[in-house]
């Protein structure tokens, strides 16, 4: 009887384990456009644009305001100086916004600004909050410094998420 009694205090507290891993909370998903491109390994040719045209595939999220960043992946062991670009966006009304980014991501010392996991580093910058998420949204980033200045580099992507942002006051800003 006592074994009997024990055993089903071990498949009670088995259950109730279970039950609560199970409904537990879970990281929501805020990510509604990713997409990256490869960049040569003997560097991206200056003035060569990249170009990228965010789309949800829901379009309960057009015109809602978003968050636009830019991500780049790169090697860690083959340190950059500064590397410039010119960031273009264009919104479906063909009204461009223009800004000149300088990505750091070494430092002085010539390590990584960011961990490397499986010896590729990733950093991002925000290119802009609170964004209308439109259907004729492009994105341009074209690099300004010589091609050897982004030597390393591997990828470039952009990336539209809703994490944080209040959806219910879309156009507000």
């Amino acid at each position: 009887m006592k074994n009997l009694k024990r055993y089903c205090n071990v498949l009670l507290l088995m259950t109730v384990s279970a039950a609560l891993s199970l409904s537990g909370c879970r990281e929501v998903n805020d990510t509604l456009y990713l997409k990256y491109v490869d960049i040569p390994s003997e560097g991206w040719q200056t003035y060569q644009p990249v170009c990228f045209d965010p789309a949800a595939a829901d379009t309960l999220w057009l015109g809602k305001p978003m968050i636009l960043e830019m991500h780049v992946r790169y090697r860690p062991n083959s340190p950059m100086p500064s590397l410039p670009l010119l960031c273009e966006i264009e919104d479906e009304n063909g009204e461009i916004d223009c800004d000149t980014l300088h990505l750091q991501l070494f430092d002085k010392k010539g390590r990584p600004g960011d961990k490397a996991i499986f010896g590729i580093c990733e950093s991002s910058v925000t290119l802009a909050k609170q964004i209308p998420l439109t259907k004729g949204l492009s994105v341009c980033l074209t690099p300004l410094g010589p091609k050897s200045a982004s030597k390393g580099l591997m990828g470039v992507g952009i990336k539209m998420s809703h994490y944080g942002l209040n959806t219910s006051a879309s156009g507000k800003q």
